[in-house]
């Protein structure tokens, strides 16, 4: 997923979003905590 912000304008679920992203399902529990890292710390560059 890298450093990038995704931006999805979609009905689907935000798990289904980060697994479509990802390599296979351990790469994207890696990529939710990282995101889920970024939010916390208020990464407002990646939010515009």
């Amino acid at each position: 997923m890298g450093t990038g912000k995704i931006e999805i304008k979609s009905s689907q679920a935000w798990d289904s979003i980060i697994l479509f992203y990802s390599a296979d399902e351990k790469d994207a529990l890696n990529n939710f905590f990282e995101l889920l890292e970024r939010f916390c710390n208020g990464d407002k560059a990646s939010r515009g």
